[in-house]
């Protein structure tokens, strides 16, 4: 790959990117979430065309339009989430876009094929089970099957262990290893510095959609990936604004919270915390290392398995979102068009979506047009959104405009605990400092704030204290003071920190 460049917006995603990929290789490519691996990949797989740059394939060069090119031309793709078709089965997943398959091929001799293929490479898999009825990891199996039928050269994993169990890992590590034996160049996209470490040849990381740094992985240490997936290296965080003292009882307690998922995942794992009045509590972590459930348990939008939750002194363990909100339990969503907002809706209608029984909205079935106008105009003063016109459709303001609703939303009057999910993304900077205050104006007032982001520069201009996340269960507290990026990016990493 040469001179790759790839953006969405103003967002560039890959700058100009030289990638060399060699047969019988593994080749790990690192960086933080954000930095441009999975586009960069994406092209190579034909998801994404670029905006500049060349491909050669063994010196010739190609034009990879769509995965059926890519997969012409020998590169496949196994995607962090899975694209099989849950309700065919083994064999029915790899005949859907086989071309090498004779067109009348039958049943019993299609089964024959996908046996003798996943005994090949040493998969246990019963060519004739319906893909719903797979655990994960066996639907991971299904799709390297599906590329290795196609005849890849090139097989291009996107976080392949990130909902595995460490056996599960094992296997398909020994797979990689036997499949790069035979000649296949490997791609192994990763947040886990060890695993990238422990099976690569090569590794390339990415910051910023830029390639920073690609050699052999014997050259380089955990602490040397980390310093080039963050950047500049670790260094004391400014001083904090001033902020009242944080103590009194706590109004958010987890004890022993374990989440798992229809699959049977463990996405929280005994997670033991307490969040304190007036305290905004930074929760660091790569994506998917159990943010997103903690999330969800704190404002009753999802029961733990196990362990109990208390707000402001009440047991709420499995209690509805209503019980949660009645106890002063208020959430700004990660996804704010998908949860955050109804876009078809007016602003004013979206204002007042969790304030239903506000008394300003009067009282019956019936809310009045012009109260429900008032309240967003409320709303929308409150945050300086602009235009602010109440009968305006939300799907016709800007991403910041939107935050700036939710955010106003949530915070209209003083809560117990404020849930924030990656609150400041994709902000600009005066959108970031109205939301920033807003956020330190009622943590003054007493408002325990969970502050949920993967940026390591926000958490350690606005949190208080942090706690890192990773595969679930928190492995470390901080405080600013006494922390920096590096060491951070460390422990979110998995990696020891300073002691």
């Amino acid at each position: 790959m040469r001179g790759i460049r790839k953006s969405f917006g103003a967002i560039c995603a890959n700058a100009g990117i030289d990638l060399d990929l060699f047969p019988g290789k593994i080749h790990a490519i690192l960086g933080a979430n954000g930095a441009g691996k999975s586009t960069l990949m994406s092209i190579l797989a034909g998801s994404y065309v670029p905006d500049a740059g060349t491909i050669r394939i063994h010196g010739r060069l190609v034009s990879l339009r769509s995965p059926a090119d890519a997969l012409k031309a020998g590169i496949g793709m196994v995607h962090q989430h899975s694209m099989l078709i849950d309700s065919m089965t083994v064999a029915e997943n790899l005949s859907v876009g086989d071309r090498s398959a004779p067109l009348l091929l039958d049943r019993r001799e299609r089964v024959r094929r996908v046996a003798a293929l996943a005994r090949h490479v040493g998969f246990g898999l019963d060519p004739d089970a319906r893909v719903a009825d797979l655990a994960v990891a066996q639907c991971q199996q299904v799709e390297i099957l599906r590329n290795l039928a196609s005849g890849v050269a090139v097989l291009i994993l996107d976080e392949p262990t990130a909902v595995l169990a460490p056996q599960e890992a094992d296997g398909l590590f020994a797979t990689i290893r036997t499949l790069a034996a035979g000649g296949a160049s490997i791609v192994l996209i990763s947040h886990k510095l060890d695993e990238a470490l422990a099976i690569s040849q090569r590794i390339s990381v990415l910051r910023d959609g830029l390639l920073v740094h690609t050699g052999p992985a014997r050259e380089v240490s955990p602490s040397d990936l980390v310093a080039l997936m963050i950047g500049a290296p670790g260094r004391p965080a400014p001083a904090p604004m001033p902020r009242p003292h944080v103590a009194g009882e706590p109004v958010a307690v987890l004890r022993g919270v374990t989440v798992e998922n229809d699959a049977g995942t463990t996405e929280l794992s005994g997670v033991d915390l307490q969040v304190l009045p007036g305290e905004i509590l930074g929760v660091a972590g790569l994506a998917g290392s159990g943010q997103a459930a903690l999330a969800q348990v704190l404002s009753g939008h999802r029961p733990p398995t196990a362990g109990t939750v208390v707000i402001g002194g009440a047991n709420l363990t499995g209690q509805t979102v209503r019980v949660f909100h009645r106890h002063g339990v208020r959430t700004i969503p990660a996804d704010r068009c998908g949860r955050g907002l109804a876009t078809e809706l007016s602003l004013g209608e979206n204002a007042m979506l969790t304030w239903l029984s506000h008394g300003s909205l009067g009282r019956g079935p019936w809310l009045p047009r012009s109260a429900v106008w008032r309240f967003g105009a409320k709303v929308a003063d409150a945050m300086a959104i602009e235009p602010s016109d109440p009968g305006r459709p939300a799907r016709l303001l800007s991403g910041g405009s939107m935050q700036k609703l939710i955010v106003g939303r949530e915070t209209l009057e003083p809560a117990r605990l404020l849930v924030a999910e990656y609150p400041l993304r994709g902000l600009d900077v005066p959108t970031t400092a109205v939301v920033e205050e807003r956020l330190r104006f009622h943590a003054a007032s007493g408002t325990a704030i969970v502050f949920i982001s993967e940026d390591l520069d926000e958490l350690l201009a606005v949190a208080d204290r942090i706690v890192v996340m990773v595969r679930g269960r928190i492995v470390a507290q901080r405080t600013p003071q006494v922390t920096d990026r590096l060491e951070l990016g460390l422990l979110m990493m998995g990696q020891p920190g300073n002691e």
